[in-house]
Parts: structure tokens; C-alpha cells; sequence
């Protein structure tokens, strides 16, 4: 699968959940969403740092700007089905991560 999108020229350091949810809107915008539209795809480690503050995994990424909301999926058995392994909710402040917690993931809880 190859990974296509744009980047945001310019971005916030992640300090806040405002900052996150900033950069979701600028990231929409880039890659010809609405700042309330949806996105799916692969993302590189490196980007998602800077987009969201922490590496949320390998998988699937769910970028949805309407709920202001991030959201990792998996494959699960055998490949068929996909689960949710992390979740970054900027409106509510939480950060919800099924399978072990990160120390990236614990330093971007501190700042919600």
C-alpha cells in the first residue's frame, strides 16, 4: 500500500490538545478535506509525531475532523477485520489505548 498525502507546511508543536486538534484541521485542509471531513490511510512514524505529538502505530490511521478525533486500527484476525488500538479525542481530552501504553502515549496524557 503506498501512503499518499500531504504534510502541512506549517504546524503546531504539540503541547496541548488544542494544538492536536489544530493540526488535524490544517492536515484535512492540505489534503482536500473540509476542516469537519474524514481521512484513512497509512501514515509515517515521523508524521504522525508531528501531527498528533506521539506514534500511535503501524496500522491504519482515522483522521476525522468532525468529531475531532484520531484513531488507529489494526488487522485482527488473520487480516479481515479491523479493531481500534488507540484513540486521541481532542474535545473531550482523553487518549484511550487498548493493547499497553507507550511512553510516548504517557507524556501526551500528561498535556490533555
Amino acid at each position: 500500500m503506498t501512503i499518499e498525502y500531504k504534510m502541512p507546511a506549517a504546524m503546531n508543536t504539540v503541547k496541548s490538545r488544542y494544538d492536536v486538534a489544530a493540526n488535524i484541521t490544517l492536515f484535512l485542509l492540505e489534503n482536500g478535506e473540509s476542516i469537519f471531513g474524514r481521512w484513512c490511510g497509512k501514515m509515517k512514524a515521523a508524521d504522525q509525531r508531528a501531527l498528533f505529538g506521539c506514534f500511535l502505530g503501524k496500522g491504519r490511521i482515522e483522521v476525522n475532523g468532525e468529531n475531532d478525533e484520531i484513531k488507529h486500527w489494526v488487522t485482527v484476525c488473520f487480516g479481515t477485520d479491523y479493531d481500534t488500538n488507540a484513540s486521541i479525542f481532542c474535545r473531550e481530552g482523553t487518549i484511550r489505548r487498548d493493547y499497553g501504553i507507550t511512553p510516548e502515549i504517557e507524556e501526551l496524557k500528561k498535556t490533555f
